[in-house]
């Protein structure tokens, strides 16, 4: 067996993760963005720490790895979500059920939780305190660490504060202003790269994308190339452009109208249209100042907004972004 490649824009960043391996702090906090592929830049941290190959790790051949991959590394722990455990590959979903705090029997429920509860925390602290049973360490990998409830990362202080031997915590943050900042402190911070758009924009065509679609789909999703992949890949990218198209034309025809413009947006749910639109608006205002057009997020559409845009009221533009972001902020206080 061997370990897939890593991305080309993480070799960079696991070059130093990897000439530090000898000397890893007790407590990393990995963070990163969606997108970028940080659950396999993990996925190769937690194997390197656990690999006893005395040449380049992860090996890929000896047990520890052999183990690992094949998803029953006794030593090797992941403590994550019942949402993030459902959109998981193997053999992270495999070792995700270690630590299920329902035993398996969310079936009962309509709704998967979307946090670490403090009895995941628990478990996973009576492990760190007993021996490795392979590897001359253990790895707990928590991922993403913001979903912790509150008692949940007030019991992960005592792990952080008295670190067992031989243990090695990997906390993995995609949103690490929603981390407290007690965690934060008491760990190594590793910020993993996300590529840049040229970066985004080889690997996709290199993967066999349209370079077409791959224009739109970084307009949607810049710099996260692994969700333009599958928005690419599920005829997603047509949709976002013929929506956010269609809304030029309700500018065109009934000018600054917010209400006729979140009618046609009802394709992509309020909330993500809401963000669209508010690029969109943003990008319009660009165009008829003639200002900042490098922070353009629809370049794609430049030729058709610099038409739609001569014909807009400026104070009329002003006032739908300063309407938009009051809607936004409305569902984000009632979520």
């Amino acid at each position: 067996m061997s370990f897939s490649d890593l991305y080309p824009w993480q070799r960079e960043d696991w070059a130093k993760v990897y000439e530090s391996l000898d000397r890893l702090p007790h407590a990393t906090l990995v963070e990163g963005t969606k997108g970028i592929g940080i659950d396999h830049f993990v996925e190769w941290f937690s194997a390197a720490v656990l690999c006893n190959s005395n040449a380049a790790k992860p090996c890929g051949e000896c047990r520890n790895c052999t183990l690992y991959h094949a998803g029953n590394h006794p030593d090797f722990h992941l403590i994550t979500t019942e949402k993030q455990t459902k959109g998981m590959t193997f053999p992270f979903n495999q070792y995700a059920l270690r630590y299920d705090p329902d035993g398996g029997k969310r079936s009962t429920r309509k709704n998967l939780r979307n946090t670490i509860a403090i009895s995941q925390i628990r478990d996973m602290i009576e492990s760190a305190v007993t021996k490795s049973h392979i590897s001359d360490n253990k790895v707990f990998l928590i991922y993403p660490v913001e979903s912790m409830t509150v008692n949940a990362a007030n019991s992960m202080l005592k792990i952080l504060e008295e670190p067992a031997d031989q243990t090695f915590l990997l906390l993995v943050a995609t949103n690490v202003q929603n981390l407290l900042p007690t965690i934060i402190s008491r760990c190594q911070r590793l910020k993993v790269r996300s590529p840049s758009e040229q970066q985004s924009t080889d690997w996709l065509i290199e993967r066999g994308c349209d370079k077409s679609l791959v224009e739109i789909a970084l307009a949607f999703h810049p710099r996260q190339p692994l969700i333009c992949a599958d928005a690419i890949e599920k005829n997603e990218v047509t949709q976002f452009d013929d929506v956010i198209r269609n809304t030029l034309k309700v500018f065109t025809a009934n000018g600054v109208d917010v209400a006729a413009l979140a009618e046609s947006g009802k394709k992509l749910g309020e909330s993500d249209f809401l963000v669209r639109l508010y690029q969109l608006v943003g990008d319009l205002i660009r165009m008829r100042m003639n200002v900042n057009l490098d922070k353009i997020t629809f370049r794609y559409l430049s030729n058709n907004m610099s038409s739609v845009s001569q014909n807009l009221n400026i104070d009329k533009l002003y006032e739908a972004l300063d309407h938009i972001a009051k809607l936004n902020h409305e569902i984000a206080d009632g979520a």
